[in-house]
């Protein structure tokens, strides 16, 4: 005899048997010691800090404001005219940035002296790019290092105006304490 066919001739005295309020007690305690177990709660506090993290890097990830627009598509077509537009872009905004950075000069020659020795630093390297651009096998790799000088000089300036915005702000605070 096989155990199916044990199981089926018996089938009615099993069914008919419950366990002892003992038992289900003990079957209720097991599921309540592994709800409560320091594994199960080491996995939920792991899923948690994912998604916190994942969240985290999500937000801070999307572009916002003046970062959207200093982003470089980091692969370029070989068409130099798209480079030469990418560059025209690239130099208006920095000039136009320059001209409000400019603005300070007066009023705070130090800051504005640090500021623009900072800016001059990228623009020798920028410089120095586009001396080596003519002899360079892989001139594809030069153009994208001067593209990323030039974001570097877009988001150094954006961060010098926000130095500048703070500080406008805080002595318009001042001024009216």
């Amino acid at each position: 005899m096989s155990l199916k066919d044990f199981i089926a001739s018996y089938r009615d005295a099993f069914d008919a048997e419950q366990p002892s309020p003992e038992v289900w007690n003990r079957i209720q305690q097991g599921i309540a010691r592994k709800q409560n177990s320091p594994r199960n709660f080491q996995w939920t506090l792991l899923a948690a800090a994912t998604v916190v993290v994942a969240v985290s890097v999500a937000i801070f990830q999307q572009p916002t404001g003046d970062d959207a627009r200093t982003q470089v598509v980091a692969t370029l077509p070989n068409d130099d005219s798209l480079y030469t537009q990418e560059f025209h872009v690239f130099s208006q905004i920095i000039d136009a940035k320059y001209r409000e950075l400019s603005q300070i000069k007066d009023a705070q020659p130090e800051l504005y002296k640090r500021f623009t020795g900072d800016l001059q630093k990228l623009d020798s390297a920028y410089a120095q790019l586009k001396q080596q651009l003519p002899v360079q096998v892989n001139q594809e790799m030069v153009l994208q290092a001067m593209l990323q000088n030039l974001t570097l000089q877009v988001d150094l300036i954006n961060r010098q105006l926000g130095i500048i915005h703070q500080i406008n702000s805080k002595s318009h605070v001042t001024k009216s304490i």
